[in-house]
């Protein structure tokens, strides 16, 4: 901790503009708003396990999880329609004979129909980050839910490819919206505590809905008729409206509220989340509004805005284009090869119920890998686990592609368990801690539309991830077979380089902690180690000219200042 009183610390002051912006902003009670700030902050820092945190708060952690299990159904949607593409009844009705008399859903509509979900989804994280910060979470929640109970009928009764591809695009929209709404949602209700769990629990909700979707189709393979592949679309409609219920009585988020200055609703919605076992009275909930309100006031003075423009201005730029780097990996780092896991098991020899038995095997990592994470998170650390799952993913995929170079079945055999070997780790590592990442290097302002871009970063690259992976795999095309992890190989790599320079560690840090240490410019690899202390609440009357010789202090050690040494920000006296 820097002291102002230890000559041999050096110490960052915060700017005297923005301080001061700060106290028009709060006006009279910029003291009192300092004071609570930092007891909800001092409140947050405890260091609580996985159990005591849930136990403490398990309300919070219940309306994060009811809305999040939105994300079930894009898991859900993504992996059915990649086994379809080994499915005999779909192929049957789609196909095309190939010149050697083999019927197959060719590349490109591999191509088109995997990503014509996330050409929907496009336009849903747009739309996502101006509707819920104008109109709050809840309702746009529930309006896409409604929207997706009606887009489902496409697929359902679809006749053709073009018809199938078109009702993906639809459902792809509220998938878009519900992608990164819900990250952000349980990012905003719950303590940093609860931070990592439930942001990562939206990767336990996909992978969810990978598993689902695989026991379903197993279930339908024997099926005979077009219902083989209409059934497991249709079981979507179980999920809408329990789903727009749970959404109807959750509480609102409290930021959105401090942020529009309804702050009696702000602290209505935290008396919501509040629970018995935690001790925490009404001065609680004030010092937490405080906190808000201080934090909010800390990010309009150093931010022109909350627009979309203003996530690539000044600092928010580095940040913003970290948390898209982080998304983009779970398709760089050779995720797309899980997805067909079933042909290599079928080019293993293994029967169509068997592949599919297999994969379901497969799928359980995603929600293992995921609370698997919750210690490991706690216990590594964001920027650690990640850069160790790109490590692991690197050398996965050194080893499939060698195999890809022999044919032979007990090839394909060691191929197919070197995936599920691959699916553990990625789930246990990046799958999920990408999640936490992306909610807690954004500012509160901008959470919103960074998770949106982080996230449409994310689409885009799986567009070309998906074009890319079925010409790769399909005999019709390239016909690399597992040969194609050296291309991600490639671009793991890469990404791994740039984010270990560029990774900052965020565990532990509250929203304000994380402004202050952008805006200084600290080095990402010092973030864990620089000591921040933001609330420093001083008589204004008394310490004027306290304040005076620290501004004067800090001016002289400005040139030999070090980040790692720790960051002090005076945000009392703001007035002097």
């Amino acid at each position: 901790m820097v002291d102002y009183h230890n000559e041999a610390q050096d110490a960052v002051v915060i700017e005297k503009e923005d301080a001061l912006r700060m106290h028009n902003q709060l006006g009279n009670d910029y003291d009192n708003v300092v004071k609570g700030a930092q007891a909800a902050a001092d409140y947050d820092h405890q260091d609580l396990g996985v159990v005591a945190a849930f136990r403490k708060h398990w309300k919070a952690a219940l309306w994060s999880i009811g809305l999040s299990t939105a994300l079930v159904m894009e898991g859900y949607d993504v992996v059915v329609i990649n086994s379809f593409y080994g499915s005999n009844a779909f192929i049957d009705r789609f196909g095309t004979v190939l010149g050697n008399g083999e019927k197959v859903i060719t590349a490109p509509w591999q191509t088109g129909l995997s990503n014509s979900a996330l050409v929907g989804e496009v336009f849903g994280l747009m739309l996502q980050g101006y509707a819920s910060d104008r109109w709050g979470y809840r309702p746009v929640y529930m309006a896409s839910m409604a929207f997706m109970t009606a887009t489902i009928f496409m697929p359902v009764f679809a006749i053709s490819l073009p018809m199938l591809s078109a009702g993906e695009i639809l459902m792809g929209v509220p998938w878009g919206v519900f992608q990164s709404l819900t990250t952000t949602y349980a990012a905003e209700i719950c303590p940093i505590m609860l931070r990592p769990y439930m942001t990562s629990y939206v990767c336990f909700c996909w992978g969810l809905g990978i598993f689902l979707s695989s026991i379903v189709v197993r279930a339908t393979l024997n099926m005979e008729g077009q219902w083989a592949w209409r059934m497991p679309f249709a079981l979507q409609w179980v999920w809408p409206i329990p789903l727009l219920l749970i959404a109807y009585f959750a509480p609102e988020s409290p930021w959105h509220y401090v942020r529009k200055g309804r702050y009696e609703d702000a602290k209505a919605s935290l008396r919501r989340m509040q629970t018995k076992s935690s001790g925490e009275d009404e001065s609680h909930i004030e010092n937490q509004v405080d906190f808000m309100k201080h934090t909010n006031a800390l990010e309009i003075a150093e931010q022109a805005g909350a627009s979309y423009r203003e996530c690539f201005r000044g600092t928010s730029t580095r940040r913003t284009l970290l948390v898209c780097v982080v998304y983009s990996l779970q398709w760089w780092c050779g995720n797309p090869l899980m997805s067909y896991a079933v042909t290599f098991f079928r080019r293993a020899g293994l029967s169509q119920n068997n592949a599919f038995n297999l994969n379901i095997v497969m799928n359980t990592t995603y929600m293992i890998g995921t609370v698997t994470s919750w210690f490991l998170l706690r216990g590594m650390g964001r920027r650690t686990l990640y850069l160790l799952g790109a490590v692991l993913c690197c050398v996965h995929l050194i080893i499939i592609g060698t195999l890809g170079c022999f044919e032979s079945q007990a090839v394909s055999w060691a191929t197919g368990a070197i995936l599920i070997s691959f699916a553990l780790f990625y789930n246990c590592t990046i799958g999920p801690g990408a999640y936490t990442i992306i909610a807690e290097i954004p500012s509160t302002r901008l959470l919103a539309r960074s998770i949106g871009l982080a996230r449409l970063t994310y689409v885009l690259t799986g567009l070309i991830t998906n074009t890319l992976t079925p010409r790769m795999l399909s005999p019709d095309a390239w016909n690399w077979g597992a040969r194609g992890a050296f291309l991600y190989l490639g671009t793991c790599g890469i990404i791994l380089v740039i984010l270990f320079f560029g990774l900052p560690e965020s565990r532990n840090r509250t929203s304000a902690e994380m402004d202050e240490l952008f805006a200084h410019g600290v080095p990402a690899r010092q973030f864990a180690s620089t000591e921040v202390s933001l609330y420093q609440a001083n008589n204004h009357n008394s310490h004027s000219s306290t304040a005076s010789s620290h501004l004067q202090a800090d001016q002289e050690v400005k040139d030999e200042k070090n980040p790692a040494d720790g960051v002090h920000i005076l945000t009392s006296d703001a007035s002097q």
